[in-house]
């Protein structure tokens, strides 16, 4: 049995990882360098903690309890703080814990300075998410090709998927370079390329113009002698630690301006105003941006994941969502068990052919705190 898993991030990685290491033959292809899309540009925040319907909260926790029990490279187990300065912002986290609460989720009012000591604003009360953490993406993007390839995965960097065919032998794959690739199944994880290779049945949300759902700004600074362990959420800004004397911020609500169209910088208005923000959470000036970036999230229409099969043979199986950090090991699991002829019920509400009568408005995009 041979499967081409056709892109390189997080999603496709970790399902490749799976399938070669169950023994099947696996091509990993990614038209770029492996980790480089979307997953390159990503808070990466592993939560469960604002989704919703209930099916798609237990997804995400059964994501965040995989991580917790694998512990793969580039996972850190840091938890999150998160306040409220904004009356909006207050009542909306109040609700969000009352909900956590009742579904079991690990959350409670704590006093943020006692778990963070660090941040000298910190109000009196925050709440605290203990079983949240993060991810470094290309740390484990790493990790999951080395796991493939020890197992007899081929991987293809740098080569594009032009176009794929199925019938009731098998699929073919065909490259940029016009070499075909013969296959038994083809898994299309390629992020916002989904839709091109698959047209109408991966249906996403704009990632394309001015303040579309799809489209948000990631900020990397610099903050010498940085102890922040925490994930960190306000009303203003988001927070994560990136490595030694590093963060990742983001501010939702400036989103709204981005244009993915242009190139942005260190020293764009823009990455200023996150910069301030950061420095007002930190209690110090010395913060300097080292990158502004624009991610594209691979938002479905939705907002929900996608995956099944999009062929009448059965053949191409379309792997999309916008969690993918979080999802990544629970869903290659069951991805992998559909593969080999196991419908996975947890997966019955998330298939591609929903679209074709669903008559539900676009999501929206996020752009409030506790968001992503």
């Amino acid at each position: 049995m041979t499967t081409v898993v056709v892109g390189g991030g997080i999603l496709g990685t970790t399902l490749a990882a799976r399938l070669s290491a169950g023994g099947r033959r696996v091509v990993l292809i990614e038209a770029h360098r492996f980790g480089s899309g979307t997953s390159a540009a990503s808070f990466a925040w592993i939560n469960a903690g604002n989704k919703h319907p209930e099916s798609y909260y237990r997804l995400n926790l059964a994501g965040v309890r995989e991580y917790l029990a694998e512990r793969p490279p580039g996972y850190r187990n840091s938890g999150r703080l998160e306040w409220a300065t904004a009356p909006a912002h207050a009542a909306d986290l109040e609700r969000r814990m009352a909900t956590l609460t009742a579904r079991g989720y690990r959350a409670e009012w704590v006093d943020p300075r006692r778990i963070a000591p660090e941040l000298p604003t910190a109000p009196d009360r925050a709440a605290f998410f203990p079983d949240e953490g993060v991810l470094h993406p290309a740390e484990t993007v790493a990790y999951r090709c080395a796991e493939a390839r020890r197992y007899g995965a081929r991987l293809v960097e740098g080569r594009a998927v032009t176009s794929l065919r199925s019938d009731e032998a098998g699929a073919v794959v065909t490259l940029d370079d016009g070499e075909t690739l013969a296959a038994d199944q083809v898994v299309v994880a390629a992020g916002t390329v989904t839709p091109r290779l698959l047209g109408a049945a991966t249906p996403l949300c704009d990632h394309e113009s001015v303040g579309a759902p799809g489209v948000g700004l990631l900020l990397r600074a610099t903050v010498p002698g940085l102890r922040l362990r925490q994930v960190v959420f306000t009303s203003s800004v988001h927070v994560r630690p990136d490595g030694p004397d590093g963060l990742i911020a983001q501010a939702l609500d400036l989103d709204a301006q981005v244009d993915p169209q242009k190139e942005y910088h260190p020293g764009h208005p823009t990455a200023e105003e996150i910069i301030a923000r950061v420095r007002a959470l930190l209690g110090t000036d010395a913060v300097t941006a080292r990158s502004l970036v624009v991610g594209h999230r691979p938002l479905p229409a939705d907002g929900l994941p996608i995956a099944g099969w999009t062929d009448p043979h059965r053949r191409i199986y379309a792997f999309v969502t916008h969690s993918g950090v979080t999802l990544a090991p629970v869903l290659a699991r069951m991805v992998a068990a559909e593969l080999a002829g196991e419908p996975q019920e947890p997966l019955a509400a998330y298939r591609p052919q929903r679209f074709a009568t669903s008559t539900a408005p676009p999501v929206a995009a996020p752009r409030r705190p506790g968001e992503q």
